[in-house]
């Protein structure tokens, strides 16, 4: 007797897919791109020290905001790009939103 088992891989933006694409482009594979608004992501932005030491440092955040908004969509335009070719349909807005508030979004729309 098998015992279907799910697995879940959260893969960090990358941007070299040749290594893996075969491995996850598979009919018994859900892909999933999350996504944020870049306002949204600059909201959630902390900095950390050489030794991974978060600090708050609102000021500098501030005065560098459009520098980091600029970033943050360009990095969102790449990877969306990379999602694409890799043939990722599916797509879950985060909306700023907790992770547990995600998961269960994503729970309840495909029907895990």
């Amino acid at each position: 007797m098998r015992l279907e088992e799910d697995i879940v891989f959260a893969i960090t933006p990358i941007s070299y897919t040749g290594n893996f694409k075969t491995r996850i482009i598979a009919d018994d594979i859900l892909l999933i791109e999350l996504y944020d608004t870049a306002e949204n992501i600059f909201l959630r932005l902390v900095f950390s020290d050489e030794n991974d030491n978060i600090y708050i440092d609102d000021d500098y955040k501030e005065e560098h905001k459009d520098y980091y908004l600029k970033e943050i969509q360009a990095d969102l335009d790449w990877y969306g790009r990379i999602y694409a070719e890799i043939g990722i349909q599916n797509r879950i807005f985060m909306n700023n939103d907790l992770p547990e508030k995600v998961v269960d979004r994503i729970i309840m729309e495909y029907g895990l």
